[in-house]
């Protein structure tokens, strides 16, 4: 982009509302289709119906049940695929600040500039978490239905209530750091009442969760792992929190680098 500093925000805010309005047409749709009480019925039980069912009964038949559940699975690697690469240049980024792991968890690739040591880091926490989920499943149990039902629907709740909490965090950082800190110029909507508005938005509907955290677990909602989700929702927070409050106790130089990009190294890399 010929001024990312323009059009980075603007693409940012037509994702967020466009995705936004998207899945609240798409629920009330569901929800109109199936009617309130088998909505709630078919969520709760895990049931495929919800969806593909509704598709065959009002646009077609089983053919387009068939089309739907296609295009799911595209969508599940387009998903899966997005959340990797997020995961490993979040990795990539804490190796890159954090001394001892820089040349390696901070790497990036000689030819390709991609954060590959990151990736295949985040394959294997992949990989554990999945060998987890199968080997902690009932003996006779379907391993299909146990994948969909635990590791995809307890993993969702987890890792929605934790970007939830740090989305609403760092709301409440974009306030500090421009009218508080006063670090940089800030405009009062957009550094001020916008953040403050997402922030309220976010802990209001990590409330919902948490009020609403047997429904959301399904058929999951009596597993041990279930039941641990705000602990370790808590717990990654505090280990997060002591191990900044250590590190600026410690090495306070690196500590007030976190999160900074050195100007000098930032360029546009040339196409090969």
């Amino acid at each position: 982009s010929r001024n990312p500093r323009k059009i980075v925000p603007m693409a940012t805010l037509l994702a967020v509302v466009g995705l936004g309005t998207f899945y609240t047409f798409v629920s009330w749709m569901m929800i109109a289709g199936n009617g309130k009480a088998q909505t709630i019925e078919l969520a709760v039980a895990g049931d495929l119906n919800l969806w593909v069912g509704l598709a065959e009964e009002k646009l077609g038949g089983s053919f387009v049940g068939d089309i739907y559940v296609f295009l799911i699975i595209i969508g599940s690697f387009a998903c899966a695929l997005a959340f990797h690469n997020a995961a490993s240049r979040y990795l990539y980024a804490i190796g890159r600040e954090l001394p001892g792991i820089k040349n390696t968890l901070g790497r990036t690739h000689g030819t390709h500039g991609t954060p590959h040591v990151a990736s295949i880091v985040q394959t294997g926490i992949t990989v554990l978490f999945t060998l987890g989920f199968y080997f902690l499943a009932a003996e006779g149990s379907d391993p299909l239905m146990g994948a969909y039902i635990y590791q995809y629907g307890l993993l969702a709740v987890l890792g929605t209530m934790a970007i939830l909490i740090v989305q609403a965090i760092t709301s409440v950082a974009v306030i500090w750091y421009f009218h508080v800190k006063k670090a940089q110029p800030g405009n009062i909507v957009t550094t001020g009442i916008i953040p403050a508005i997402g922030g309220i938005g976010m802990l209001f509907v990590v409330w919902l969760l948490i009020d609403n955290l047997e429904f959301a677990g399904g058929l999951a909602a009596g597993s041990p792992f279930f039941k641990a989700i705000p602990w370790i929702v808590i717990g990654t927070f505090l280990v997060g929190l002591l191990g900044v409050l250590f590190l600026r106790s410690r090495n306070p130089e690196v500590y007030n680098s976190i999160g900074r990009t050195v100007m000098e190294e930032t360029h546009e890399r040339e196409k090969v």
